[in-house]
């Protein structure tokens, strides 16, 4: 038990120094094992484990949710209507898999004071009837009730073109040798523009495109992994509107703060001004769409049609620095604040941080 605190907490800390250049950090990482209820060291620091996957067994067998078998392995059988087929909660010898952990894994969450609303679970779109199983069980047990939602936001398969991936057979794609080529590909692609820029923002413009790459598709489609494509710095992708960005916030810089406007007063505005307002207004609308239907991409193409809509403007805009109307300065001004703000707000809700130069 030792060594296996030794080896768990040197391997956390590895993959966290990957994930860390992707600006991921969880609260807390609570593994698989910690249901088992062993006399394992804790890594990291979060409530103690009260019901272990015996536990929760136990308790099913009792509520006549689960059945023992005469094999001694445990059971459960779905009410007809449900559809679902009977899956094994516990193996003859006494052991456990997914089905057994992710139980106990939701009982921990409902009974260690965290009181959640709501329980997300992103995984691959292959375990959509695996957790249909376990929310069902959940709700028979009468773990959870109207005011909490159990959600599974499934996941499209990656593969690559030849085959599936599979850690067992080593036909992956590394996660840091994935971030290091795409560093490599912006710098030469930026060396290319004659452009110098610190290796900071080159890593940001570089994780940015990755992360972007995947997160302008919908969820729940496959992709199929292409280098390529996924360093694409061309039309719909992050480098794009890392540089919209980098664009509004120096012009902005340049404006100053807008100066309160009266709405009383008559402009006469461009194509352009009615189009950047038109998608401005719409933030809030399109991030409560993502916060309904847990889609990313949402908020992606939204982030793309502003420094789309943005980028018009500022190209068919004469000089917003020198406007002799002082109303339609301040609304242009204005104009150009949101969409920087509105940017990068996008982008950190979709985890992706901002350059400072580009």
């Amino acid at each position: 038990m030792k060594l296996w605190s030794e080896f768990t907490a040197h391997s956390l800390k590895g993959m966290q120094e990957t994930i860390d250049l992707l600006h991921v950090r969880p609260d807390v990482a609570i593994g698989e094992s910690f249901y088992e209820g062993l006399p394992l060291p804790k890594i990291g620091e979060y409530p103690e484990l009260q019901y272990s996957m015996k536990d929760v067994v136990q308790e099913l067998v009792q509520a006549w949710i689960a059945e023992r078998n005469e094999d001694g392995s445990v059971s459960i059988s779905f009410p007809e209507n449900t559809k679902l087929p009977s899956n094994i909660l516990q193996k003859h010898d006494g052991t456990h898999g997914y089905f057994a952990s992710d139980l106990a894994c939701i009982k921990y969450r409902i009974t260690n004071g965290w009181d959640p609303k709501k329980i997300i679970y992103c995984t691959d779109i292959r375990q959509q009837l695996h957790f249909q199983q376990v929310f069902a069980v959940a709700k028979m047990a009468g773990w959870v009730d109207d005011g909490v939602e159990l959600i599974h936001a499934p996941n499209g398969f990656i593969s690559l073109p030849e085959w599936a991936m599979s850690t067992r057979k080593g036909n992956i794609i590394r996660l840091d040798n994935l971030i290091d080529e795409a560093f490599v590909r912006t710098k030469n692609i930026l060396t290319e523009k004659w452009r110098s820029l610190s290796d900071e923002d080159i890593r940001e413009i570089a994780v940015g495109g990755l992360k972007y790459s995947y997160l302008m598709q919908d969820r729940e489609r496959n992709i199929v992994f292409s280098w390529d494509k996924a360093l694409s710095f061309e039309g719909n992708s992050g480098p794009y509107i890392q540089y919209a960005y980098v664009r509004a916030r120096k012009l902005w810089e340049q404006l100053g703060n807008p100066a309160e406007i009266s709405s009383e007063i008559e402009l006469t505005l461009s194509e352009d001004d009615k189009e950047l307002i038109k998608t401005l207004v719409i933030f809030d609308e399109k991030v409560d769409e993502v916060l309904k239907n847990h889609k990313p991409h949402i908020l992606a193409q939204y982030c793309y049609n502003l420094a789309w809509a943005f980028n018009s403007f500022y190209a068919h805009t004469p000089s917003i620095v020198h406007e002799e109307n002082t109303w339609l300065k301040n609304l242009r001004t204005l104009l150009v604040s949101l969409s920087a703000k509105r940017l990068k707000m996008g982008f950190q809700l979709l985890g992706i941080e901002m350059p400072f130069e580009m």
